[in-house]
């Protein structure tokens, strides 16, 4: 999740762990122009659907196919993190 680009990172940094269709990441992005928001999703499908079919694309976000658990596991969050969200189907 870490990002060597540090050009853009003037906001907060908020961490979404599961993105599903990404309307919420959208939403923040739309909302807030200086946000950066990472999200990880497990599933590599609802990733490329998100994309093709909702437009989750932005310079500010970046998406993860991963284990959302892993990454809370292995404490690798963003450097300069501000929130944290839950957005998984348990």
């Amino acid at each position: 999740l870490r990002d060597s680009d540090s050009s853009q990172k003037d906001g907060p940094e908020v961490l979404v762990l599961g993105g599903g269709g990404m309307a919420l990441p959208m939403a923040l992005l739309a909302n807030h122009p200086s946000m950066q928001v990472h999200v990880v999703e497990r599933d590599g499908l609802c990733i490329d659907l998100a994309r093709r079919f909702f437009g989750a694309s932005h310079a500010r976000l970046l998406v993860e196919e991963a284990d959302a658990l892993a990454v809370v596991a292995n404490s690798n969050f963003p450097e300069n993190l501000t929130a944290l969200i839950v957005d998984i189907d348990f």
